[in-house]
């Protein structure tokens, strides 16, 4: 920290001789002469000429820069042409104004920037997210071939527009507004929700977020075989064994994969990623999962509520929140 103090501070020295420098300059090619702005038009050329040299404005402009800048440097600057004043005085005089004026900036200047980080950072998907997002579903959706590799590796299969939440005629609310804007193959449901994040509704009732937005949506779909297969919160409490699951979990569907389609796995991953600018994952426990896990466990949690007829709530099941199952124990050698 020090060492960037003095940086800065040697990097400010030739800055601030530099515009002296101009400063100097700009005053010297002013069209008229100091000594008759401060004596008047009507004064004899040999007073001129004796103030002139009395104040050594005769000496080259070198000169003059290295006498100014020697005096400035000792808190001399000078005597004020017009006022006839000593440049010093003037400006103590004008300083409580000028430290009251810069406080007040800077009190004004806190709350603003304060309130605007505050805003800025809840709001940090909404602000042009809205254009964004609705930029990467039209560019999926105007593209048959890459909607096919979607749908085919991530199960997602996109509206043709922003739709409703299914709600069972009034049954199901939301503690967070959305609009669902694709669906899986078992009926799930993709939700934007009203805070920029991505909801999911599952077909066995359990709700959350998955992804901090749309291009984290697909690169999570794309780069994690299938994220309901890590719905276990034991996974998350032991990175080795998450990746020993997921490696586990990928090499049976590159399998299927490619016993069913006629596409390479890690080929169309690459060419899913590359259309919609995220990168790859080669270690999703490690980077895709986490982040995953942090979204879904995030607080406030995206919850739905279903009012049974007789006035009683059920709350939905959170999405990480299923036990580690015997065959899962099994799958990982456990």
């Amino acid at each position: 920290m020090v060492k960037n103090i003095l940086k800065r501070i040697l990097i400010s020295i030739p800055v601030l001789i530099g515009v002296v420098l101009i400063i100097f300059i700009m005053l010297r090619v002013v069209p008229g002469d100091p000594v008759t702005t401060m004596l008047g038009e009507h004064v004899n050329q040999v007073v001129i000429d004796k103030i002139s040299k009395e104040m050594g404005l005769d000496k080259p402009l070198y000169m003059q820069f290295f006498t100014y800048i020697s005096h400035a440097v000792r808190g001399d600057f000078g005597t004020s042409y017009r006022l006839n004043r000593n440049v010093t005085g003037i400006i103590l005089d004008a300083f409580p104004n000028t430290v009251r004026l810069a406080v007040c900036a800077a009190i004004v200047s806190w709350i603003v920037g304060i309130v605007s980080g505050i805003f800025a950072a809840v709001n940090k998907n909404n602000i042009l997210g809205s254009e964004k997002i609705m930029d990467i579903l039209k560019r999926i959706v105007n593209n048959p071939e890459l909607a096919e590799k979607i749908r085919l590796k991530c199960d997602i299969e996109l509206y043709p527009e922003l739709q409703d939440l299914y709600d069972e005629d009034g049954h199901i609310t939301w503690n967070i507004e959305g609009k669902a804007f694709a669906s899986d193959a078992s009926g799930g449901e993709f939700v934007l929700l009203s805070d920029g994040t991505i909801g999911f509704n599952s077909s066995e009732g359990e709700t959350g977020r998955i992804a901090e937005n749309m291009k984290e949506l697909f690169s999570l779909l794309v780069n994690c075989p299938c994220f309901f297969d890590f719905l276990i919160s034991d996974l998350y409490k032991d990175k080795a064994l998450l990746k020993k699951y997921a490696d586990k979990i990928e090499k049976e569907y590159r399998e299927e994969f490619s016993d069913i389609t006629d596409y390479d796995w890690d080929e169309i991953k690459r060419e899913i990623a590359s259309e919609l600018d995220f990168p790859v994952d080669d270690n999703i426990a490690e980077n895709t999962l986490m982040k995953f896990y942090e979204i879904a466990t995030r607080e406030p949690q995206y919850q739905s509520t279903y009012h049974e007829d007789d006035g009683s709530l059920t709350l939905s099941e959170p999405l990480i929140s299923r036990p580690m199952g015997e065959r899962i124990r099994k799958n990982i050698g456990e």
